[in-house]
């Protein structure tokens, strides 16, 4: 599958999944009782927004490749010419270069190996009194102490209660900010198509275009 299949394959489903956020909305909005209707927000329309949004997501990213391709395609020629150009120069330059360079690296790594053996050497016996020294204190001090530490534990419950609490309020809240982003988003989707379509159009008429010269 091309990506303009793709790309009209994945139009047909942003439809569906954006019928299927507006009847879900509709009919939760029709609900009285408040509970049931905030589960329902949270659980099923959010997760059916998110869907949208995914979905509008890649059809932008298919929209700008087929739209880059586009643009690649049509100055690919001048890029290959240019190459040629570029290479006929720089490839002998490149070989004189390198040589040279790879001489020098040799020189320039057996010397850092030198250096880093004495560096190391010397950072070896300075770390390793200066772990006999702490250690120590930290093995007696870990030895003497509780396994852990009961108001922690507290407050990782307290910060666990309210995690689930906060998650709860934002699925509620960002709804509808979803709906707005999805709404935006269609602007810039629509604007995308009607580039490539003029993209397909001038294909057409570059195709049907002849001009006899005899």
């Amino acid at each position: 599958m091309n990506m303009k299949e793709s790309l009209l394959n994945l139009s047909k489903r942003l439809a569906l999944a954006k019928m299927v956020d507006a009847k879900l909305e509709s009919k939760i909005n029709e609900l009285e009782e408040e509970a049931l209707k905030d589960f329902l927000q949270q659980e099923i329309l959010f997760a059916a927004r998110q869907k949208v949004q995914e979905i509008q997501e890649l059809v932008a990213v298919k929209q700008q490749g087929i739209i880059t391709f586009e643009m690649t395609v049509r100055t690919n020629k001048q890029l290959i010419r240019g190459v040629k150009s570029t290479l006929n120069v720089t490839v002998p330059a490149i070989r004189i270069g390198t040589t040279a360079f790879l001489a020098l690296s040799d020189q320039k790594q057996i010397l850092e190996v030198v250096k880093s053996a004495k560096e190391t050497g010397s950072n070896i016996l300075a770390s390793t009194a200066k772990m006999l020294k702490t250690q120590q204190v930290e093995i007696y001090k870990e030895a003497t102490s509780g396994s852990l530490d009961h108001a922690k534990m507290a407050q990782a419950f307290d910060d666990m209660f309210e995690a689930v609490e906060e998650a709860k309020r934002f699925r509620k809240e960002a709804l509808p900010v979803m709906a707005q982003a999805i709404r935006e988003f269609d602007v810039r989707v629509e604007k995308a198509g009607h580039v490539i379509a003029d993209f397909d159009k001038g294909k057409k008429v570059r195709a049907a275009f002849k001009v006899d010269v005899e």
